[in-house]
């Protein structure tokens, strides 16, 4: 199976079904969301923090970058449990950033679409994308980025919704629903799939090691 851009065409062969036609995930809606919830909630999330524990799980330091960090606490944990790390967060809304980046500039926060980042090829050791894929219009896109920038050997974990049925999970947000074939699927031909996809709550949870 050839990797890369044309691996887009693909897509047909798996089962993931989309749920909406409507994409309201726009830099202004989610301006507006996250604004709301810093009023309402901690800024961030660890409610979730089994998740955050299990996507970090082989995480051991080095140049690490989670994509889509919302109110992710992934990056501040990851300097604060692995110093000497190079630590990046992105996104792609304005506000999120100006947010986060004066309070912690021990990360790196960037602001860039998940489609077309900054960075050189091959730059880091260890890429998570949690709760972010389904939210894509071209899912493939993102994962031909993200080995464009992650090196040989390096890991890359995601979580998405499992069998989410009429966006009960994403408030309208989310465009796909993955079953684990799906997303399995869509890794192998870069690399080994740990063996034995988990769930977490409602969530699959995948690592995928590249070039394995």
């Amino acid at each position: 199976m050839e990797i890369g851009k044309n691996m887009g065409i693909l897509l047909k062969d798996f089962n993931m079904r989309r749920m909406t036609e409507i994409n309201m995930n726009t830099a202004e809606y989610l301006t507006e969301i996250f604004q709301k919830w810093l009023v309402e909630k901690p800024e961030f999330d660890y409610t979730d923090k089994v998740r955050w524990d299990a996507l970090m799980k082989h995480f051991k330091g080095g140049k690490f970058l989670d994509i889509g960090i919302l109110r992710s606490p992934l990056c501040v944990e990851a300097k604060k449990n692995f110093p000497e790390a190079e630590v990046w967060g992105m996104d792609f809304f304005p506000a999120i950033i100006q947010h986060f980046r004066p309070k912690y500039p021990e990360v790196n926060y960037v602001l860039s679409d998940c489609r077309d980042t900054p960075f050189r090829d091959g730059y880091f050791d260890y890429i998570v994308a949690g709760e972010v894929i389904e939210h894509l219009e071209e899912p493939q896109k993102l994962l031909d980025e993200v080995f464009r920038v992650l090196k040989k050997g390096g890991v890359f974990a995601l979580t998405t919704p499992f069998e989410e049925k009429e966006n009960e999970l994403g408030g309208g947000q989310h465009i796909w629903s993955f079953k684990a074939e799906d997303i399995i699927g869509m890794l192998e031909p870069y690399g080994k799939v740990e063996s034995s996809s988990e769930i977490i709550g409602r969530h699959l949870l995948v690592h995928c090691f590249y070039g394995q």
